[in-house]
């Protein structure tokens, strides 16, 4: 029997949870069309928070611990589904609807059951109960499959755009996934073990604050997602022909032989040095099509370039030239703060800059630095 504690925790994550759903509301995304699939996963959102929201209220007066446990599962099953959907929607891969609307279905059709089961057929309902438990953990495997593989599709894509390391960019979308399967975890265990209402108590908290997380999360993305929808901008609704045309297209160009005579190699290295005098490669989230377009040469021009002339490709060598730059600023400074170093040499991840810098020197910038002193 729930207790005053039990009403007030249910009812401030409820409360709290509804503020979320109205910052979701809203929130202002871009009325353009690489934008459209995080405009529905904002509404998405909403009416998964909404649903969590209203279950709280229904929960306060729930005595029976077998419904809520039941209701604990069925409310998890849909915001697993919702949860994996958005993060998905977050990378540039697009997905189909219709794999969305079927697990909906699947979903409603086990909470049907498990409702039904219990009123007019409770010999049954211990089975259904353990089948649909069983359905729920391979949902949350399903899910974490399916999103390691769109991630993994994601960076190569990211990385081929802009010959950059992407794992800074990728790493919120990941914490959230994942920390979203935690949550999902937790709530699979709320539902199967004999919680104590401390322990239930805590698990709706934990929750509560994991809801309003992820909402400063959908809002901070919408201030840094254009990052991730360029490379998908070809391929989004409306801004493209169909996929066929595009793929075939895109073979044409990678089997055409680069056309070397115009602009010359000469005339491109000339460019290139005055481009490195500018320090435009210590610029972060350039792709390489933007370099080129600024040198007055296709990509396939300067990806040949590269291969010819220097025998390497443009990434290794810009960040070559960022981690000399690195040195340079050293010998310069030797009293040189390194905390963000990585910043003006064109690293946007201080992990990455270190591990490159460790790999090009065979020593840490601090134990560089250090050598200098």
């Amino acid at each position: 029997m729930l207790t005053t504690i039990d009403h007030i925790v249910s009812l401030l994550s409820s409360t709290a949870i509804g503020t979320a759903v109205v910052l979701l509301a809203c929130l202002r995304i871009p009325h353009k069309t690489r934008w459209a699939q995080m405009s529905q996963a904002r509404w998405i959102l909403v009416a998964s928070f909404s649903v969590l929201m209203i279950s709280g209220f229904f929960k306060i007066d729930a005595k029976d611990s077998y419904l809520l446990s039941t209701i604990t599962l069925c409310v998890a099953s849909y915001q697993a589904l919702l949860f994996s959907y958005t993060a998905s929607v977050m990378l540039t891969r697009s997905i189909s609807s219709h794999n969305i609307i079927w697990a909906l279905v699947l979903i409603t059709l086990f909470t049907c059951l498990l409702f039904v089961s219990k009123l007019a057929m409770p010999e049954l309902h211990t089975y259904v109960w353990y089948l649909a438990a069983s359905a729920y953990c391979a949902q949350l495997i399903i899910h974490t499959v399916v999103f390691r593989k769109r991630i993994g599709e994601t960076a190569i894509e990211l990385e081929n755009y802009y010959d950059e390391n992407v794992d800074y960019h990728l790493s919120p979308i990941k914490k959230l996934f994942f920390s979203a399967l935690f949550i999902g975890i937790l709530a699979a265990l709320a539902a199967m073990l004999p919680f104590y209402r401390w322990g239930y108590n805590t698990f709706v908290l934990i929750y509560t604050v994991y809801y309003i997380y992820v909402a400063m999360a959908v809002t901070n993305y919408c201030f840094d997602g254009e990052f991730f929808l360029v490379p998908a901008e070809g391929i989004a609704a409306g801004d493209s022909k169909d996929a066929s045309h595009s793929t075939a297209s895109d073979a044409s160009i990678e089997e055409e032989t680069p056309d070397t005579s115009n602009p010359t190699f000469e005339a491109l290295e000339k460019e290139l040095n005055a481009w490195v005098t500018r320090k435009e490669f210590t610029k972060v989230d350039v792709s390489t099509d933007e370099v080129a377009a600024q040198l007055r040469v296709t990509r396939q021009q300067f990806a040949a370039y590269f291969t010819i002339v220097h025998n390497t490709t443009f990434r290794s060598w810009r960040q070559q030239l960022r981690l000399e730059y690195a040195r340079t600023l050293i010998n310069e400074n030797p009293n040189l703060p390194l905390a963000h170093l990585h910043e003006q040499v064109g690293f946007n991840d201080r992990s990455n800059f270190h591990s490159a810098f460790r790999k090009y020197t065979g020593i840490t910038p601090q134990e560089y630095k250090d050598s200098l002193l």
